[in-house]
Parts: C-alpha cells; sequence; structure tokens
C-alpha cells in the first residue's frame, strides 16, 4: 500500500513538473485580446462603414477590422474592435461612413490610401460620402495586459455651399444642376493625415442635383457638396451646369474657390464649410466657417 502510495505521489510529481515546463514556454495570451478600439457611434448606429487598421513601427498592417468584412465579430456590433498585438509602438487609423471612398494598397503604411470613387464612365469621380476619422498611437509595453482606447471620431470631408441670387436667366423650368467640380482633391494617403493629393493631374468630380436637392427660397438658389479637404496651394473650379425638364442646358456658371479681388485660393479644411455667395455671374462673399455655421458678420476668413 506505501508503495502505491508513493508511485501516485512520483506520478503527480512528473506531471506537475510537465505542467511546469510547458507553463514557462506556452504563450497564454496567444489567442486573447490585448488591446480594443471602442468606437460609441457604432454601437450607436449613428454611422455605417466602420474601418480600423494598425500599422506596426515597420509599417506592416498588422490589424484590419471593419464592421463589413468582420460579420462573425459579435463585438464589433458594440463598437469593440479588439486585437492581439505583439510588444512595440503602433499606429492606430479608424474610419467611418467609408461606403462612398474606395481602399487601396493598405498592407504598406507608405502606400495605404483611400480616394473617390470612379463614375462608371471613367472620365470623372463621384461626391465623397460623409467621412469620419480619428488617428491613435498605442505602446504595447506586455503583451498580457489588456488596454483600451476610445475614438473620438471628428468630420474628415469638408463642405461647399453655394448660393445664387439674381439669377441671369429663367429658372422657371429649372430641374437639375451638374457639378463638375476641377482641382479638387481625390486621394488621401493615410500617413499624410489630412493633407490631399489627385489621384491624376486633371481630376475632376462631378455630382448631379435634381430638384430635390436644391434649395430656393427668397430667390436664392443653394446648392451644397462634399469634399476631400483641399489639396496645398490649389485652385478649385466648380463648374455649374443648369438644365432644364427636357435636358437642354439654360446656363452655365464657373465659380472659382479663390478671392475675387487677389485670386489667392481659399482653403476647405476638414470638417468646415465654405459658404459662397454668387450675384448673377460675380462672386460676393466667400467665408469659411464651421460644419454647421452659416455666414457671421466681421470679415473673410481661410484665405491663404
Amino acid at each position: 500500500m506505501r508503495k502505491q502510495w508513493l508511485l501516485i505521489v512520483f506520478f503527480t510529481a512528473c506531471i506537475a513538473s510537465i505542467f511546469s515546463y510547458t507553463a514557462c514556454t506556452y504563450d497564454y495570451f496567444v489567442d486573447e485580446t490585448n488591446y480594443i478600439v471602442y468606437i460609441p457611434e457604432v454601437k450607436d448606429k449613428t454611422i455605417d462603414g466602420c474601418r480600423v487598421m494598425v500599422y506596426d513601427k515597420s509599417g506592416l498592417l498588422v490589424g484590419d477590422k471593419s464592421t463589413s468584412t468582420s460579420t462573425h465579430d459579435t463585438k464589433i456590433p458594440l463598437g469593440l474592435f479588439t486585437f492581439r498585438l505583439p510588444v512595440g509602438d503602433y499606429k492606430v487609423y479608424c474610419y467611418a461612413n467609408t461606403d462612398g471612398v474606395a481602399f487601396s494598397d493598405e498592407n504598406s503604411y507608405e502606400t495605404s490610401a483611400f480616394s473617390l470613387l470612379s463614375h462608371e464612365t471613367g472620365d470623372s469621380y463621384s461626391q465623397p460620402s460623409d467621412v469620419f476619422f480619428d488617428i491613435l498611437e498605442h505602446t504595447v509595453k506586455h503583451p498580457g495586459i489588456l488596454v483600451s482606447d476610445t475614438a473620438a471620431i471628428e468630420r474628415y470631408v469638408g463642405r461647399i455651399t453655394v448660393r445664387f441670387k439674381n439669377f441671369p436667366f429663367d429658372i422657371t423650368n429649372l430641374a437639375s444642376i451638374d457639378l463638375l467640380a476641377e482641382g479638387v482633391a481625390t486621394k488621401q494617403y493615410l500617413k499624410h493625415d489630412t493633407l490631399t493629393t489627385y489621384i491624376a493631374e486633371g481630376d475632376v468630380m462631378k455630382h448631379t442635383n435634381d430638384l430635390s436637392t436644391i434649395s430656393l427660397a427668397g430667390g436664392v438658389l443653394e446648392v451644397d457638396h462634399r469634399y476631400f479637404p483641399s489639396v496645398e496651394n490649389s485652385y478649385k473650379t466648380l463648374n455649374f451646369m443648369f438644365f432644364d425638364s427636357g435636358g437642354t442646358q439654360i446656363a452655365r456658371i464657373p465659380v472659382g474657390v479663390a478671392d475675387p479681388d487677389t485670386y489667392i485660393p481659399y482653403r476647405l479644411y476638414y470638417g468646415k464649410r465654405l459658404i459662397i455667395e454668387v450675384d448673377r455671374y460675380l462672386i460676393t462673399t466667400i467665408q469659411l466657417v464651421g460644419w454647421d455655421e452659416d455666414i457671421k458678420t466681421g470679415g473673410e476668413v481661410g484665405v491663404w
């Protein structure tokens, strides 16, 4: 009996020794989350098409989750984007309402970008969706410690509102307005935050507004469009073509986004709004305000 007891003790000690050895060599956190990005707007369903991309110090994409592709992740509808990251430093990019832009070359930090969607004709690009974003920095000091960040997303796109008054033509039969915007940004590299560029020189953005998207009150016709932030030192021209119900063009008014006296371009920043007032064919006022603000007295702002 004593021999049997000794054998049991010896066998138990051997098993304990094996587990002790494996515990020293096995990483128990291999399948566990150690970093969470919380985006409350996903949980509240106030944004769509949310994507979180994580780049390590070498510029390699090491984490990528989105509401559209990670459909089996039950935590994402709660606004929780979870990752397992080794020790190191990371840049974390969060984008929302991305259905109206196209991502490309995401695997490398140096090339990762998003751009406007091309029209089927291939000769112009579409107005962007109402993109929101936040950029975070995260350091993993120990792989077994869970850390979370809450993204404070803000609006990436800007908007330009053009108000026409004292029309030099009859708008009784006005049915739609085409916008052909020249000199506008079409591409955003992630590494440049909100400093934009072009897919190619000569890019144009095109959009058609029918009567349901046109405001006409007090003799003032107002149209409003979203844009990427301005390319530095770029001159934008917004060409508006007015059509009647039969599809005949009844007028064309080009609007230069620049000081009418000095021709110095106005820069559209992310989350901001440019309001341009046009009297017949002449620009009378341009001001840069907040996204939901209107023109205020006290002079113009936003010139560079």
